[in-house]
């Protein structure tokens, strides 16, 4: 029976919206309340067992025609308070201004990578009273009115319609119009407090955007986004999945680069990033020493560690050190100076400044190897930060 179901709003004698636990029992009796639907009178029921809600007084009430209109009624009413923020956050496709005539070849979907935006509807729209609704034709000569519609304030932004989704979907003739939609699902009437009281409509089973268009992203700014959504990956356990380089971006170009760059920091950090040719006399002042190498000529860059670190003064590593001891559990210094036979206490990186580092023997002779086997200046190139240490 209509007369028992549980409506949790009214009107009361001024077309005031009621939520019914908003009733103060003691002044229950002030206010007349009646339906938004059908208008007929309907009393609070404030009972001890029972959950609040009103009930109608003698009369029955179709519940989708209730729903419908109260949250037609509840979506303008909320849009339009200054108080109340409407908050959206939907997932938008980003393709590449470049991808309708990229002419590299595509290793990625640049059309599938989205993201997350929120917008804050209220600085850019105003919602027009149901009634006052402006009709929208369609190509086949079919007239709709939108639920709510959001016109743009004074600007160009297309108009928003606000459509509600109780038993029926948005017809298929008005997204056709090809107008921007926002679909709240209600399943229930408890939906109806949500729709009132969320602070944030987003994409998903409630909620469904339609006819968004897609927002395109630059290059550089698809690089952007890549390192920052690398950094909080690496901060993260949870893999969230590879994001598609772009092909023309810097940092794919200096990937694929030649000439490739070895820089050591000061504390005791290396750094690995391609170069371009014009960028051979830009240096990192941070820097020990950098060795910019060939790297169609040289597979292994480490052979030229030996020969910086051989014409560098202090520029030192414990690996190549003649007092480096490597057992199977702990890696040590046999006289104790940049480390102690304890496991987990060794330190390559305090080398760099050992007055007790010796070249062992294998490496003496593989530098005499790599002299033969690479012209300097043409196969590779190292530079060291006079600030520093001097070749």
């Amino acid at each position: 029976m209509a007369s028992d179901i549980q409506y949790p709003y009214a009107y009361d004698e001024n077309n005031n919206r009621v939520f019914i636990e908003d009733i103060d029992k003691s002044t229950r009796r002030v206010h007349q309340y009646h339906c938004p639907d059908c208008e007929g009178k309907m009393k609070p029921r404030l009972g001890e067992h029972n959950a609040w809600h009103f009930a109608h007084d003698h009369h029955k009430c179709g519940l989708e025609s209730y729903i419908h209109k109260m949250a037609k009624q509840i979506l303008c009413d909320r849009f339009n308070n200054p108080l109340i923020p409407f908050r959206i956050r939907m997932t938008i496709a980003r393709p590449c201004k470049q991808a309708d005539y990229c002419k590299l070849e595509k290793e990625h979907s640049c059309i599938n990578w989205k993201s997350n935006k929120e917008y804050e509807l209220t600085q850019y729209y105003r919602a027009t009273a149901q009634e006052e609704a402006s009709f929208n034709d369609s190509p086949m000569g079919k007239a709709f009115r939108p639920d709510v519609l959001l016109c743009g304030n004074g600007g160009s932004r297309k108009d928003i319609f606000l459509e509600v989704f109780y038993k029926h979907k948005t017809e298929a003739e008005k997204i056709e119009l090809g107008e921007r939609i926002i679909e709240f699902r209600l399943k229930s009437l408890g939906d109806l407090r949500w729709l009132e009281t969320a602070e944030l409509f987003e994409e998903g089973d409630r909620v469904t955007f339609l006819n968004f268009p897609a927002m395109p992203i630059a290059p550089d700014q698809i690089e952007k986004e890549i390192k920052a959504h690398n950094r909080a990956r690496y901060q993260s356990s949870t893999d969230q999945g590879e994001l598609p380089t772009c092909r023309q971006s810097m940092e794919y170009r200096r990937q694929k680069s030649r000439w490739q760059r070895m820089t050591y920091l000061k504390n005791g950090e290396m750094l690995h990033e391609g170069v371009f040719e014009n960028e051979f006399e830009q240096h990192c002042p941070n820097a020990v020493a950098e060795i910019t190498y060939d790297s169609s000529k040289l597979m292994d860059p480490q052979h030229l560690y030996l020969l910086a670190a051989s014409r560098i003064p202090g520029f030192r590593n414990c690996n190549y050190c003649d007092h480096y001891v490597n057992a199977e559990t702990v890696r040590f210094c046999n006289i104790g100076k940049n480390g102690t036979s304890r496991k987990g206490t060794f330190d390559a990186q305090k080398g760099i400044s050992c007055r007790f580092f010796e070249w062992n023997s294998w490496n003496k002779f593989n530098l005499k190897q790599i002299h033969s086997n690479y012209i300097e200046g043409v196969d590779y190139q190292i530079w060291s930060n006079d600030k520093e240490h001097k070749i």
